[in-house]
């Protein structure tokens, strides 16, 4: 899957999106993941998890909230969809896809595309997840996160 800088991702098949690697950005290479949004996306009477873009045989509500804390633990169990970082802590997400399905209000979709590797936008149709939008108020970060405007989604709060 190649990711150019400004234009859509190409090469995943299907309902697959593109996700950027974190650790490399700048390559301009991700991967391929599943990305349905509803249950039309899926095959074989499987539902789409959206919380987590994937089609499952049933599915499981998250018993957390978009914003509650949570650990990798969480995203493991199904609890929710752990937006964490290398503390192993950080809050509650939901898949998304920028340009696509919408994250609940105050959150922006973010796609994990760095600016200093030349993003200024989100690129339309990278897999993301749904980021706490801190561009009003760089104090209310859930749990641990903190506000940074290093991802071309704009000032959102990422978990350390």
């Amino acid at each position: 899957m190649h990711l150019r800088q400004g234009g859509a991702p190409a090469g995943c098949a299907g309902h697959d999106a593109c996700f950027a690697y974190a650790s490399a950005p700048e390559s301009g290479i991700g991967y391929c993941w599943a990305a349905c949004t509803q249950d039309s996306d899926c095959s074989d009477g499987q539902k789409c998890q959206t919380n987590e873009g994937y089609c499952e045989e049933g599915v499981q509500p998250p018993t957390k909230n978009v914003g509650d804390s949570c650990t990798s633990n969480d995203t493991n169990l199904g609890t929710c969809n752990c937006l964490y970082g290398q503390s192993n802590s950080g809050y509650c997400s939901s898949f998304c896809l920028v340009g696509g399905n919408p994250c609940p209000a105050g959150y922006v979709c973010d796609s994990l595309e760095t600016r200093v590797s030349g993003y200024g936008t989100p690129n339309v149709g990278m897999g993301g997840y749904c980021a706490f939008d801190c561009s009003g108020d760089a104090s209310a970060c859930p749990g641990a996160a903190v506000c940074t405007n290093i991802f071309a989604s704009g000032p959102d709060c990422i978990p350390p």
